[in-house]
């Protein structure tokens, strides 16, 4: 974190300012959510993020901008983070009220690879088509109720409550998922070679190949243990995420 004190006409500027992703506030991310998606414009956006009054944001010199611009190159990259930035929503649907929900603990503890599966198949479905309904589903799967079974949940009564949130809310978790993924193809090299695709473990003559589904990793996993595909769903994502990205290395080993 960097400390930054500067006077703009008479009004003296002091705050702190984050230097990766890990270090970002809930309010500071958001602004930069809203700012990179046209929601929100550059006065409002030092206003959220430095503290500056608006006002005094449309007086500064150019230098001014210049400086705190280059404070925010981390922003521009995607380093990756092991936990979410915006831990919980407050979701409001006209007819059934408030729903607070949350996002999964730190480096995923307590998700399910059901739950892993469907968050990364719908995120990637977005990315590829750009369907809101994707990405309204992908949060339906990713933030739950306190407590919720995952398996539980109504997911057409759910996106009622997401199909009403706003476009910066639903980038908001769109680029922390990003962000997570930025940090698994890091965690796990050869399960996530190019950071966003996936290695699947089983190609064509034994040999690894890149592949968007992770049905096909999953079906790899159970084999013929087909009796226990309930309790291959509800695994801990990590403990598989781990499985899996061992088996490749070593199946990279003989291949040579």
């Amino acid at each position: 974190m960097r400390e930054i004190d500067f006077v703009i006409g008479k009004k003296r500027v002091h705050s702190y300012v984050p230097e990766s992703w890990m270090e970002i506030s809930e309010r500071q991310f958001l602004a930069v959510i809203a700012n990179i998606y046209g929601h929100l414009d550059d006065a409002g956006f030092y206003e959220r993020f430095f503290g500056i009054p608006a006002d005094e944001v449309k007086r500064m010199d150019f230098y001014y901008y210049y400086v705190l611009n280059s404070l925010l190159s981390f922003t521009r990259k995607m380093d990756g983070v092991t936990s979410f930035i915006v831990r919980t929503f407050q979701l409001k649907e006209r007819e059934m009220g408030v729903l607070t929900v949350k996002a999964p603990d730190a480096k995923l503890n307590g998700m399910t690879f059901q739950q892993f599966m469907m968050v990364d198949t719908f995120y990637t479905w977005y990315m590829q088509t750009k369907r809101r309904d994707y990405l309204v589903t992908m949060c339906c799967c990713l933030y739950l109720a306190e407590g919720e079974d995952f398996f539980k949940v109504d997911m057409d009564k759910r996106k009622l409550f997401w199909n009403e949130c706003s476009e910066e809310t639903l980038n908001a978790v769109l680029v922390q998922w990003s962000l997570i993924k930025a940090w698994l193809s890091k965690a796990y090299t050869h399960l996530f070679p190019s950071g966003g695709e996936v290695t699947e473990m089983n190609g064509k003559n034994g040999k690894v190949k890149v592949t968007n589904t992770w049905l096909e990793i999953f079906d790899t996993l159970v084999a013929d243990d087909l009796s226990r595909i309930e309790s291959y769903k509800r695994l801990a994502c990590m403990d598989v995420l781990r499985i899996v990205n061992f088996k490749i290395q070593e199946r990279k080993k003989q291949n040579g």
